[in-house]
């Protein structure tokens, strides 16, 4: 057997898939991208986890107490710097498809312009150059 970093990857398949089934999927979607054979095991149990996927059992720091989290935040350290997630879609995407200011930052392009194209009133105009929101009072 070649040696490892860690003897966990090394452990057979139907182990591996032991384990993952003791996991909640965000928990067991990290697990499975620490390296690719874990990720292959991964994937014989889980097809597709969504990024708003969450867990009570994430542990508050300091004290015996867990709270609620989101599979996107435990990915935030994990992924590209340039990458940010739409909280409303729950995708990842290039930073410079987000709005930057107003009361829409960090939804993502396509999102504030469907919603602008399905709202009843048009009191908020999105610029796509700009990347802003401005506040238009409502015409008559």
């Amino acid at each position: 057997m070649a040696e490892s970093s860690s003897l966990l990857p090394a452990l057979s398949t139907e182990l591996l898939l032991q384990i993952f089934s003791h996991l909640d999927p965000v928990h067991s979607t990290c697990l499975g991208l620490a390296c690719r054979r874990l990720y292959r095991v991964y994937s014989l149990k889980h097809k597709k986890i969504p990024l708003d996927a969450f867990t009570y059992d994430c542990p508050i720091p300091n004290s015996n107490l867990s709270t609620m989290c989101y599979l996107f935040h435990h990915l935030e350290d994990w992924k590209p710097a340039h990458l940010m997630h739409c909280w409303r879609c729950h995708k990842f995407g290039e930073s410079d498809s987000f709005t930057q200011t107003g009361p829409l930052f960090g939804k993502c392009i396509a999102c504030v312009q469907h919603e602008h194209n399905h709202s009843r009133s048009s009191s908020w105009q999105f610029s796509v150059h700009t990347r802003q929101l401005a506040f238009q009072p409502p015409v008559g």
